[in-house]
């Protein structure tokens, strides 16, 4: 009996995670999809973090509406006067506008 098909993934930090599908021809479309929108793209805006547009429903929710960094980071135990341990909150960028 044959192992059913799967991809096995290893991330730059040298961790491991595989994806096992039930058809070959589902491997082969993740495969292929994956390859494509990661290696070798001539054109950055064609690569997943600039292309991808999230559905409808996700895009009305606005997520920077629900996520605070300031809270998150003092939910961590990371505050303004954590400076000098390299951890600082600036607006310089603000607006996306940064080049």
């Amino acid at each position: 009996m044959m192992a059913p098909p799967a991809i096995r993934v290893q991330c730059r930090d040298f961790t491991f995670f595989s994806l096992h599908f039930r058809k070959e021809a589902d491997a082969r479309d993740v495969y292929d999809t994956i390859r494509c929108l990661t290696c070798k793209v001539a054109n950055v805006e064609k690569l997943y973090a600039f292309s991808f547009r999230s559905p409808e429903p996700e895009r009305a929710i606005g997520g920077w509406k629900i996520y605070d960094p300031r809270r998150e980071f003092k939910r961590m135990g990371i505050s303004a006067k954590d400076s000098d341990k390299g951890w600082r909150i600036t607006e310089i960028n603000n607006d996306y506008q940064a080049r």
